[in-house]
């Protein structure tokens, strides 16, 4: 595998005209625009518990160029792996990234290369898909034929690695362990081994860490990288280019990597423990009510709530969910911890805990409207261990309901 060269397919901008010259410094924060289509970060929409669009647009400013692993030089097609690359200090591209030193010798001194690494494809729970060491080498021209799972949640070409979707589940795929030619897709908690630098953080929910023991939250704050759970990632090669003959409104096009979620069902709303309460009973003959429990519930952990004869679910209702998607150079986070103790897990933690910005912060600001009925509504747990009582279910034919305004 010695003769396989990574190589910058071609340059965006004309900066390699007469020689390289980086126009970046140290700081990367504004590498990639962050557009979210649909949302703007100072208003709050009204969400369902799930099946809504998250599109999250990446624009890469100024870049050196597109990388690839193909020679000779290609820009990324189908399912092949690619690099949006803002800087390589030492002008060797290093091999590096395939975390694998079996798979290939890397000819570069160090791997310094500040990125943007993404592969267009589609992921959905338990999608098989054929490995790329399935497709005839005469597809690929002189591709690497790479081989082998790794624990690293790093694949070759083509090639996914499952994170999840559940919480301790393992990042080896379930599916092929065995060496055949199909693999399940990633799909679940964690950094998307399809835009491994992609971090999305909710501050509601089963995206914070919780111990499971105490079923309280993680101390201190702990959010997981929810990026694991996008739908597709698709890119753009230069969205304005001018054509001969058309008035040209372009001043400079730009490359750009696409994001898109089908959000599933409950993986922004908040986890409530609940317990119901319910009467008190005199079990002598003949039994009878003697009075009633109150009923309280937990939310996100938080405080246990007396509830005051309201509907749990208009409480959450009014609550807000806020989303922080971020970009980082290489492979974000599975998880990142509060480090600098302000009680909300952000860029300002990725930062400090070593990740090099791509991007600035961008919010995403909503309510879930609850519409399930108050005894599927929260966790039942018994809090103060006297037993608990469900409350019935009214039966009902269904109907149409008006956007609430």
């Amino acid at each position: 595998m010695s003769h396989v060269r990574f190589v910058i397919a071609a340059c965006i901008s004309a900066c390699l005209a007469g020689g390289l010259v980086l126009a970046q410094g140290p700081d990367f924060s504004s590498a990639v625009t962050i557009e979210i289509p649909g949302t703007r970060p100072d208003v709050v929409s009204l969400q369902t518990a799930g099946a809504w669009p998250l599109a999250i647009r990446m624009t890469a400013n100024d870049p050196m160029g597109i990388g690839t692993y193909m020679n000779p030089p290609q820009f990324p097609v189908g399912s092949q792996q690619g690099f949006i690359v803002f800087a390589d200090p030492d002008g060797c591209f290093s091999l590096d990234f395939l975390h694998d030193p079996a798979l290939l010798n890397d000819p570069c001194p160090a791997a310094d290369e500040t990125y943007l690494e993404f592969t267009p494809t589609i992921n959905l729970p338990n999608l098989v898909k054929f490995r790329v060491d399935n497709v005839p080498a005469a597809r690929l021209g002189a591709a690497p034929i790479l081989k082998g799972w790794t624990t690293e949640a790093k694949r070759p070409n083509n090639v996914d690695f499952v994170v999840g979707p559940g919480v301790g589940a393992s990042d080896r795929s379930p599916c092929d362990d065995s060496g055949s030619n199909v693999g399940c897709d990633n799909y679940g908690y964690g950094a998307s081994p399809n835009l491994p630098g992609l971090v999305i953080l909710s501050d509601r929910g089963v995206g914070l860490v919780w111990d499971s023991r105490t079923f309280n939250l993680v101390q201190p704050r702990t959010a997981r990288n929810l990026a694991g759970f996008i739908n597709s990632v698709t890119w753009t090669l230069n969205d304005c280019m001018g054509s001969p003959g058309l008035p040209d409104n372009c001043d400079n096009g730009r490359a750009g990597v696409t994001a898109h979620m089908n959000v599933p069902y409950s993986l922004f709303t908040p986890v409530v423990r609940i317990d119901f309460g319910g009467p008190i009973v005199d079990h002598s003959d003949p039994p009878q009510v003697i009075g009633n429990r109150d009923r309280w519930y937990q939310i996100d952990g938080g405080p246990w709530v007396k509830d005051n004869n309201e509907y749990l679910r208009n409480v959450l209702d009014q609550m807000v969910t806020t989303l922080r998607v971020f970009v980082v150079s290489g492979r974000g986070p599975s998880t990142l911890g509060d480090l600098n103790r302000d009680s909300i897990v952000d860029y300002r933690d990725a930062e400090q805990a070593g990740y090099t910005l791509l991007s600035a912060e961008t919010l995403v600001m909503f309510r879930t409207l609850h519409q399930e009925e108050e005894a599927y509504i929260g966790i039942p747990f018994d809090r103060d261990g006297n037993g608990m009582q469900f409350p019935p279910l009214p039966a009902g034919g269904g109907g149409v309901n008006p956007i609430p305004r």
